[in-house]
């Protein structure tokens, strides 16, 4: 163990600290969670402002690990192919993509043609707004991450979605932390080029 000198978000924000110096640090946990997550295939899926420190020198401390997810190396490759079928909303790719990443249970799904308009569209949109531009403006998208909540509770709920890929779960878990975490910074990073092929 080790004492880390340095702040909590909520403190952090509270001194004013400049735009380009918050754009900046959430890239950097941004940047770290995709070289984590494409990479070494093993990232934090814990995403919430206990797990980080800010410092004097503009740096950022992690102090939980915790929550760890390892993935088999397929899976960064499925998530990519669902956020380009995402931003091109289509149907027969998101079908396939969501295959690939174990959240269905076959190929004539019949959850995925019943709850298309209800959960998958809405979601598909979620995913892929960030991907679109260069940059996302989380200091426009107020409540972004939270639009995803109503699929997610659909999904959980009804029995038609038996299959969870535990890795697509700690994987959105881990990302829709890092959104609240952007929100509450109101920064304007960049999203779309740190993903691998996209």
């Amino acid at each position: 163990m080790a004492f880390i000198k340095g702040e909590h978000l909520d403190s952090w924000l509270s001194k004013n600290p400049p735009q380009e110096t918050k754009n900046k640090m959430a890239q950097q946990l941004f940047d770290l969670y995709c070289y984590s997550f494409f990479e070494l295939k093993t990232f934090q899926a814990d995403s919430n402002l206990g797990n980080y420190l800010f410092t004097e020198d503009n740096r950022i401390a992690f102090l939980d690990f915790g929550c760890i997810k390892q993935v088999p190396d397929a899976f960064p490759v499925a998530i990519v192919d669902l956020v380009r079928a995402s931003i091109g909303l289509d149907k027969e790719k998101i079908f396939k993509a969501y295959l690939d990443l174990g959240m269905l249970s076959g190929e004539k799904d019949e959850a995925f043609d019943k709850y298309y308009e209800r959960v998958f569209l809405p979601y598909a949109n979620w995913t892929a707004a960030p991907f679109r531009e260069e940059c996302f403006h989380f200091s426009v998208e107020k409540n972004f991450a939270a639009s995803c909540i109503e699929p997610n509770l659909i999904m959980g709920r009804e029995k038609e979605f038996a299959v969870q890929s535990s890795d697509y779960v700690y994987f959105s878990r881990g990302l829709y932390g890092l959104y609240k975490i952007f929100e509450q910074m109101d920064v304007t990073i960049k999203l779309r080029s740190r993903l691998p092929n996209l």
